[in-house]
């Protein structure tokens, strides 16, 4: 049974996680091309910040919603920047960083949230297998 509380509690962690979700892949988007000495630093950090807000997102919550919400939070706002506009702008550029920026990005909020969903990150009491999942 679920208490007012725990809708409430839902609810932020669901805004939280669109806002998480947001961040991510708008700054990811426009950091992906940073690379001092050659190395795509700005892409692994906008990775890893994207499965960071998932994660971050999930823990807030027992509830599978923000699970949901953060990948597809990031997916509005990291897609959209991918496409060329009209004028010829692009933030995202069609070369190697830029692909693996949209398709990494997906991957890693997809299994982030699968992984989430899934529970495989919940801790069981020692001693006792049998245990219910805390």
């Amino acid at each position: 049974m679920s208490t007012r509380a725990d809708v409430a509690a839902t609810v932020v962690a669901c805004l939280l996680g669109a806002v998480l979700g947001l961040l991510a892949g708008v700054t990811g988007s426009f950091l992906q091309e940073v690379r001092p000495w050659d190395v795509p630093v700005g892409l692994v950090a906008g990775l890893v910040a994207s499965g960071a807000a998932v994660f971050g997102a999930a823990s807030l919550t027992r509830s599978p919603a923000p699970v949901v919400v953060t990948p597809l939070a990031w997916l509005a706002a990291a897609l959209p920047l991918s496409a060329a506009r009209p004028e010829g702008d692009v933030v995202v550029p069609g070369d190697t960083v830029g692909y693996c920026w949209a398709y990494g990005g997906m991957l890693v909020v997809g299994v982030s949230a699968v992984v989430c969903a899934s529970g495989l990150l919940r801790r069981r009491p020692p001693g006792r297998r049998d245990a219910p999942v805390a």
